[in-house]
Parts: C-alpha cells; sequence; structure tokens
C-alpha cells in the first residue's frame, strides 16, 4: 500500500489560477454587451427624460409592395429605446442639444444593447453618440 501523499500547494494554485483564465476567457465575450452602430430613423424624442426611440430605415429598394421587393408584407422593423441622456450629439462636427434631436428624421447612433428601465419605462440599451450630418445642399 502506497502512502496517501498531499500534493504540492504551489502546484494546485497554478492549475487553479489556469481554469480561472480558461474561465475568464470563455465567459468574457458572454457578458459583454453588444455594441452597435448605424443610420437610424428617429421616431420619437422625450426631452423630460432623454429616451429616443429610433428604427432602422427601410430602403426604397426592399419595401413591401414595390416590384423588386424581398419584404414581406408581415415584417416588421427593428426599435429601439434607448437612454441619450450622457450621449455625444454633433450637428455637422458641432456639438448639439438634445432637445434638437426631434427637429431630425435620421442619426447616427452608436449605442449598447442591454435590458433596463428608466423611471418605471423598460430601455433596450444606452446610447453613446448620436451624429446627424446634413448635406450641404440641403442647408
Amino acid at each position: 500500500m502506497t502512502p496517501i501523499t498531499r500534493k504540492d500547494p504551489k502546484e494546485t494554485r497554478k492549475w487553479r489560477r489556469l481554469a480561472g483564465i480558461v474561465v475568464l476567457i470563455i465567459g468574457l465575450p458572454l457578458i459583454s454587451v453588444a455594441i452597435e452602430s448605424g443610420i437610424y430613423r428617429i421616431l420619437s424624442v422625450s426631452d423630460s427624460i432623454k429616451l429616443i426611440l429610433i428604427s432602422q430605415p427601410v430602403s426604397k429598394d426592399v419595401a413591401p409592395g414595390t416590384k423588386r421587393s424581398t419584404a414581406k408584407a408581415g415584417d416588421q422593423t427593428i426599435k429601439y429605446v434607448l437612454d441619450a441622456s450622457a450621449a455625444k450629439i454633433t450637428v455637422n462636427g458641432k456639438a448639439a442639444e438634445f432637445k434638437d434631436l426631434k427637429y431630425y428624421a435620421a442619426a447616427q447612433v452608436r449605442f449598447e444593447l442591454h435590458k433596463d428601465t428608466k423611471e418605471g419605462i423598460p430601455v433596450d440599451g444606452k446610447a453613446t453618440e448620436i451624429k446627424i450630418i446634413i448635406p450641404p445642399e440641403v442647408k
């Protein structure tokens, strides 16, 4: 019969540390928030609690009812309610106020997706940057 010996504590710590690093590498993408960016339609702006409702724009080529339509009549557009209280807002590269967003129909929005609530309203994410670019001929 062989005597039972204890494992070296340094060896045990080394394996535990290695296992922790592996779990961290595998689990980190699962717990991180998704960052979205793109051009969205601004549907609604709430000045009081600084929330915006945006949706993905539908191009004329894929709109339901057109000749070369790829969208079905039952397709729904994706809408997001975002907390924009801490968002950096610019119009043609110059800083703008939150209340000015109601004058524009589309914007380039960068936001982080995560479910939350703000004053009892379910929020889909948090806007970090809102850029509005006006073409020179429109001014």
